[in-house]
């Protein structure tokens, strides 16, 4: 069986993969509600989305308490700002970050970042998962603000070892 995403025709498998329930958790006093509410994995991240989406890097030591208090793989995001790109100071700091979360048990992380054109920036998403061989990833939600996300999803398809794209669906409806 085949579907339509995006206005590709899609192996049904490629496109619905499996069912997973990803919850966000802000702290570890999330995480019973969420496991006893079916959570398949957990989203950490410092502080709720407001409706541009932007959330950023929880601390280390919140990280450490909730992957120790889940029985479900731990996926925490990496933002250092309220937007939707980063720059190259930053990312170093950023795989410094993701260094101490995986050392504190995360299972995975979670990125997404845009360039000035409002693109999928490849250079920067290829650049994180370059510099954290092995390790699984989620595109988080700059996909709904890329200008075009016909284009977006091309793109993604491309980033290595990306799992899942994040996304609350288009800002502009």
């Amino acid at each position: 069986m085949r579907v339509r995403v995006l206005g590709r025709w899609t192996p049904y498998a490629l496109a619905m993969g499996e069912l997973l329930l990803e919850v966000t958790a802000l702290h570890e006093r999330d995480v019973p509600g969420a496991l006893e509410g079916g959570a398949d994995r957990l989203h950490l991240v410092a502080h709720a989305a407001g409706p541009d989406g932007y959330a950023s890097s929880p601390e280390p030591a919140v990280v450490s308490a909730v992957c120790r208090a889940s029985d479900v793989p731990v996926y925490v995001l990496l933002r250092l700002n309220d937007s939707w790109t980063t720059t190259g100071g930053e990312l170093t700091r950023l795989l410094g970050l993701a260094g101490d979360y995986l050392g504190a048990g995360a299972a995975g992380l979670s990125w997404g970042f845009l360039d000035s054109a409002l693109e999928v920036d490849v250079e920067v998403c290829r650049h994180l998962a370059a510099g954290l061989p092995g390790v699984p990833w989620t595109f988080h939600r700059a996909f709904d603000h890329a200008l075009d996300q016909r284009r977006a999803w091309d793109r993604v398809l491309d980033l290595p070892r990306l799992v899942a794209v994040r996304s609350a669906g288009s800002p502009r409806g």
